[in-house]
């Protein structure tokens, strides 16, 4: 069993979510993060900030696949390199805690 499971997140959104969610809490001055599914059968979204994540039910309509993020950061940034870290560095989540 792993953490996840140990929590009741056996969903694979939600763990997927917590990762992504880890990745981005961790990447320099982000401070949070609002998330929502572009699947059109997943209508759940999250925030995140402080290390914390919150699941928000009905985050859109069902059968919709628009989804998005929300990145909030202190300033200054730069925005290359932070966009660089979240789309090409490789993080390792450790769910084995």
């Amino acid at each position: 069993m792993n953490y996840f499971d140990e929590l009741g997140y056996t969903d694979n959104h939600v763990q997927e979510a917590l990762v992504l969610a880890s990745k981005v809490l961790s990447a320099p001055n982000i401070v949070g993060e609002l998330c929502w599914s572009d699947d059109p059968n997943y209508i759940i979204g999250y925030v995140s900030a402080n290390n914390i994540y919150h699941r928000i039910t009905k985050m859109k309509p069902l059968h919709s696949s628009q989804g998005g993020r929300v990145f909030f950061v202190k300033t200054p940034v730069d925005i290359t390199a932070l966009q660089n870290y979240l789309e090409r560095q490789p993080v390792l989540v450790d769910i084995n805690l």
